[in-house]
């Protein structure tokens, strides 16, 4: 079984170009189908902080749920193990996002990213993923919301940054809670910050 996920990834700090490739490479791990990639961009940052801009791009893959699964189970340092409650909890739900989830922050880990000690919202991040959206009977009904997890994600109709690479990929994708593909909220979307390929 696998199902379509588009992830947002962007990165202001340390070696954008390593960081980039290392962690198309950890997603690579975990889809059935080569992974759908848009050019990079540069956007200025988004929500007022004084930083470096940011490199931006939006990934499509198909993921396997038996390799993410694997993938977690034989990460080293550990993700999660099979005694983990978490886990537990979430074989036990089929809550699949969730799982996504967690292995995605653990690729921001990979990184340098440390979550607990950051103290400014949209601050500098040496790796950030968003899951954009899910399909394929995970998200069948449009939406999907837990404590750590809002899907689709509830900015994409705000950020050009997300908006311009995603519609080089897939334009005609569409986002049944919006209502709306990919390119009509581009059309719409009111951000006003500069984004130009890298």
């Amino acid at each position: 079984m696998s199902f379509e996920v588009w992830i947002g990834m962007g990165t202001n700090m340390g070696s954008y170009e390593e960081i980039i490739q290392n962690t198309l490479y950890e997603l690579q791990k975990i889809s059935s189908q080569p992974l759908r990639c848009s050019s990079r961009y540069r956007s200025e940052p988004w929500g007022g902080v004084q930083q470096n801009d940011y490199q931006n791009l939006v990934v499509g893959l198909k993921v396997d749920i038996k390799k993410l699964d694997l993938t977690i189970l034989e990460s080293n340092p550990p993700i999660l193990s099979q005694s983990d409650d978490h886990y537990d909890r979430i074989r036990k739900t089929e809550d699949l996002c969730e799982l996504l989830l967690t292995y995605l922050q653990s690729l921001e880990r990979k990184q340098g990213r440390a979550r607990e000690q950051e103290t400014i919202r949209w601050g500098p991040r040496t790796l950030d993923l968003d899951i954009l959206e899910v399909t394929g009977g995970v998200n069948a009904s449009g939406k999907y919301c837990s404590q750590r997890l809002i899907l689709p994600h509830p900015r994409i109709h705000l950020r050009r940054f997300v908006l311009v690479p995603w519609c080089e990929v897939d334009s005609e994708f569409f986002i049944p809670a919006y209502g709306k593909t990919v390119q009509e909220l581009l059309l719409e979307c009111r951000d006003t910050m500069s984004i130009d390929l890298a």
